[in-house]
């Protein structure tokens, strides 16, 4: 989709939701990496209890989500969270 938007000079938008952080790490990777991303991104973290994400990686900073810089997707799992699920 990307590349069609490209070729005919349209700017792209995503949307996403309902997400654990490990998803939010993959569409904030995503995002970063798409081309003719001109338009907001639109996504939701409800499950923020439930997360099964170390802290610390993921947050919002002015209404964006800054791409995680650490290795593979950035985030580390909280193993006894997610048994938890």
């Amino acid at each position: 989709l990307a590349g069609i938007c490209d070729t005919f000079g349209l700017g792209l938008s995503m949307h996403s939701n309902s997400h654990l952080g490990i998803s939010l790490a993959a569409m904030v990777h995503l995002a970063g990496a798409t081309p003719n991303l001109t338009y907001a991104c639109d996504t939701h973290w409800p499950w923020k209890t439930e997360e099964v994400v170390k802290p610390g990686a993921l947050s919002f900073v002015d209404g964006s989500v800054p791409v995680p810089t650490g290795a593979g997707l950035g985030v580390e799992i909280d193993d006894d969270s997610l048994a938890a699920l």
